[in-house]
């Protein structure tokens, strides 16, 4: 199976609700901090700590803060690699409550 063939299935999966591969789950605390840039007129970037399911954002303006987001939401955003940053940003994190930094 390619990657080309497995992300759309993964992604889709997810979306689902459907539980993490266990080889994944097994995988998610190994994993380093991932920084992720794409074009946005309001998102810098996206610092995704999968192991304390942790999202720092970095904001245009210079400000960043820090929200809990689950990691299947996290994983989602890795494999799609159309999805807009702002748009996962309005629809993922609870931007009322910032975690303390």
């Amino acid at each position: 199976m390619t990657v080309t063939s497995f992300a759309p299935r993964f992604v889709a999966a997810l979306r689902r609700g459907e539980p993490l591969p266990q080889a994944i789950a097994d995988r998610i605390d190994q994993l380093a901090t991932v920084y992720l840039t794409r074009p946005s007129t309001a998102v810098r970037g996206l610092e995704l700590n999968l192991a304390y399911g942790v999202v720092f954002v970095d904001w245009h303006s210079g400000s960043s803060y820090a929200y809990k987001v689950s990691r299947r939401e996290m994983l989602a955003l890795l494999v799609d690699r159309d999805a807009s940053l702002g748009q996962w940003v309005n629809r993922k994190l609870d931007l009322r409550n910032p975690l303390p930094m």
